[in-house]
């Protein structure tokens, strides 16, 4: 889910921000679960990946005029997930910095 707000000024420049928030079900692929059946090992017993979530906001700057913008971006957001790896559980939830540069061309 995303909300983004926008201004424009005039031909030569645009602001744009927004918050954002993000849920992702992860589970195991089947040829895990085949390989390791083949040797008797159950992968629930080794891994329960369970959810991951990210909560942030990005901010944006749009320059140019009228046809083309360099546009510049950042995403900052907060990863929470803490998959259990062979019974132990695992803290991998951290900062996420996403920089972006790029050529707008509208006609």
């Amino acid at each position: 889910m995303m909300a983004l707000l926008s201004r424009d000024f005039g031909d030569v420049a645009a602001l744009t921000g927004g918050l954002f928030y993000m849920h992702s079900a992860i589970s195991v692929g089947t040829s895990i679960d085949d390989g390791l059946a083949q040797v008797g090992v159950q992968v629930n017993d080794l891994v329960d990946a369970g959810p991951m979530s990210q909560i942030g906001g990005a901010l944006g700057l749009r320059i140019g005029y009228k046809h083309v913008w360099l546009t510049l971006e950042l995403a900052v957001a907060r990863v929470r997930f803490g998959p259990t790896l062979l019974g132990q559980e695992v803290n991998q939830s951290g900062w996420l910095f996403s920089p972006a540069i790029g050529v707008v061309a509208r006609f």
